[in-house]
């Protein structure tokens, strides 16, 4: 399970990759897709960083 939750920051950032990449593709429009990228990229980061400094204690 730790080893999951080590990965989970990675995984929001590439959700936020995967928005990216639908918008750039005209698959989704608009600027919703844009800020729900920013929004995953920035929680993605904070996630990775607060869980391996958890798993470290």
């Amino acid at each position: 399970m730790n080893k999951i939750l080590g990965y989970a920051g990675i995984i929001i950032i590439l959700l936020g990759v995967l928005f990216l990449g639908l918008h750039h593709l005209d698959v989704i429009k608009g600027n919703g897709s844009l800020v729900v990228a920013a929004i995953l990229f920035v929680v993605g980061l904070g996630a990775h960083i607060f869980c391996n400094k958890r798993l470290e204690e």
